[in-house]
């Protein structure tokens, strides 16, 4: 009679168990779906709430090379940072959906200053992306071939187009 009632009494355990883990279960899924969401909305400018993609990311890396500017897609530069040879660019742009590319040109002519000038553009494609997420990437870029002589020391100012402040890349 005792085994009888205690195999009861553990059957109806086993379904409150049973039934308090499912429930658990489903309200940390949908608060976990709930934070994802929090987390990738931002406010813009005009205080409406923006879905951004802030997932680490290797940085996209591009060699610079001499040539014609070329048409680009929207494309916001944060930050410009020159580390020897290496230019690195914070950028922003809407998409999500699709693989983007970036290309660096300077272009061939020289300004004639003290340290010469050189503009350069960053060219973005979107891969004809349709989202509308805010993308934060890196973009890094060998800055070598737009050096004003590849001499240790050469020094040029790299006139960046969409970015305020020149850039002075020095030759290592």
């Amino acid at each position: 009679m005792i085994g009888i009632i205690f195999d009861s009494y553990t059957e109806k355990n086993m379904k409150i168990l049973f039934i308090a883990f499912t429930l658990l279960s489903l309200f940390a899924c949908k608060n976990s779906k709930e934070l994802t969401e929090q987390i990738n909305t931002q406010t813009d400018s005009n205080g409406e709430s923006v879905q951004t993609d802030n997932k680490p990311q290797r940085p996209y890396s591009v060699v610079a090379r001499i040539g014609k500017f070329s048409e680009s897609d929207e494309i916001n530069i944060q930050s410009a940072e020159i580390e020897g040879n290496i230019l690195t660019l914070q950028v922003s742009y809407t998409g999500g959906c699709a693989a983007h590319t970036f290309d660096f040109i300077g272009s061939a002519a020289l300004m004639k200053s003290l340290p010469p000038k050189r503009s350069v553009k960053l060219v973005h494609s979107n891969g004809n992306d349709q989202c509308e997420s805010i993308v934060n990437s890196i973009v890094q870029v060998d800055l070598s071939e737009l050096a004003y002589t590849k001499e240790t020391g050469s020094e040029v100012v790299l006139m960046l187009e969409g970015f305020k402040s020149p850039l002075t890349y020095i030759f290592q």
